[in-house]
């Protein structure tokens, strides 16, 4: 059979990402997650900041390298509380 007349199943894959547009989607999503908290970083509590980070977590943020580090350094905690956080919520660490 003749490959043109085979129709195409599979959708077109999207167009790569801009390393800035990646950098405007983390900074979107770790905003939006921080705005859900109601109150400035310097005043959420432990749950608070555990809820944010289950969101950024929903939306995908920490399969991104480096995501980790920097969430925890807008939260003002370690790393290792973020992985903390990821694990009290029932995340799977790659």
């Amino acid at each position: 059979m003749h490959a043109a007349l085979i129709p195409s199943v599979l959708p077109p894959l999207p167009a790569p990402r801009s390393e800035a547009s990646i950098e405007s989607l983390i900074e979107e999503i770790i905003i939006s997650a921080l705005e859900a908290a109601g109150v400035p970083v310097e005043r959420m509590s432990k749950a608070e900041k555990k809820a944010a980070v289950a969101i950024m977590h929903e939306r995908g943020l920490f399969v991104i390298r480096g995501s980790v580090e920097r969430v925890a350094a807008r939260l003002g905690v370690t790393k290792f509380t973020i992985y903390n956080y990821l694990d009290d919520i029932g995340a799977k660490r790659s």
